[in-house]
């Protein structure tokens, strides 16, 4: 098995933007809609190029891209519309050549629920879950309430326990940001409680518009960036039987910011990490594993 998938978060399409109802942001884009259009070609780009030498070889063909959450700066159907525009659906409709596998976040239900609905349209619901060979994905939306928890325990209850299993979803688990109505529900608790004992190989979620990894509670988690503030990177992931690779890829500098390898399953591979020595005036990614 070898896996490849891209991960995107906090796209936002709509920030500080007039209406687009008389303009193709694709053709006539301004403002954040240029900073997701960059970030959208070095994806399409990226397939076949090299991975940072330390870790070796290229960088394959996508499945997709998982993006998680605030999708747009207020939801509505106007916004929608251009996430649409911008991202398409299954490689098709946008200028983006992969399969777009998206979550909710907070900014997305501001004005209605409409994002959440067009999403359960796409998906076949807010939490779905599917495979990609012996990998399976699911997404807990912005953050999974107890529906969505129940949605996971059903889930993983049909999978092997050893399957690896990557989770995406908006919040975060630990650190900036992370006080919100889910934790303060206790929502991590019930997470980690359907999730123990199961092979999670990997945790994304966005919302704090910054790149980093942590450990939280033995698992890893991995933070995204976004097109609204200045991290600009999207995450590089790639999985085989043996091993999991995640790199933080900056697409205005065209740099790599951290990456991380891991084993899994039975492999052998050393777990270890790198992060990029910050520019002056530049963010330093928090990397904690």
């Amino acid at each position: 098995m070898t896996v490849t998938f891209f991960v995107a978060s906090d796209t936002h399409l709509g920030f500080n933007v007039p209406s687009a109802a008389d303009r193709d942001i694709v053709e006539q884009p301004i403002g954040i809609e240029r900073t997701n259009l960059r970030m959208i070609e070095s994806m399409n780009a990226a397939p076949g190029t090299a991975f940072p030498s330390a870790l070796g070889g290229t960088i394959g063909l996508p499945r997709g891209v998982l993006i998680t959450g605030d999708l747009t700066e207020r939801g509505g159907a106007e916004e929608w519309a251009m996430f649409e525009r911008m991202y398409g659906r299954s490689g098709v409709g946008g200028p983006l050549k992969f399969p777009v596998f998206e979550a909710d976040g907070n900014h997305d239900r501001a004005l209605d629920w409409h994002v959440r609905e067009q999403i359960a349209k796409r998906h076949g619901g807010r939490y779905y879950s599917f495979d990609w060979d012996d990998l399976h994905v699911v997404c807990l939306a912005e953050a999974p309430a107890d529906d969505g928890i129940e949605f996971l325990e059903r889930d993983l209850a049909r999978i092997e326990k050893d399957v690896p299993v990557v989770l995406f979803m908006h919040y975060p688990l630990l650190g900036p940001y992370s006080d919100n109505w889910w934790t303060r529900q206790r929502g991590p608790d019930k997470l980690h409680r359907v999730i123990d004992g199961h092979n999670v190989v990997g945790i994304f979620h966005g919302h704090h518009h910054a790149t980093g990894a942590y450990r939280w509670r033995d698992y890893d988690v991995y933070n995204v960036g976004s097109p609204k503030d200045s991290v600009h990177t999207y995450l590089i992931a790639t999985l085989t039987d043996n091993n999991m690779r995640v790199g933080s890829f900056n697409y205005d500098t065209h740099s790599w910011w951290w990456w991380h390898e891991k084993p899994i399953n039975e492999g052998t591979h050393a777990r270890r990490f790198w992060v990029k020595a910050p520019s002056p005036g530049s963010p330093r990614p928090d990397v904690r594993l």
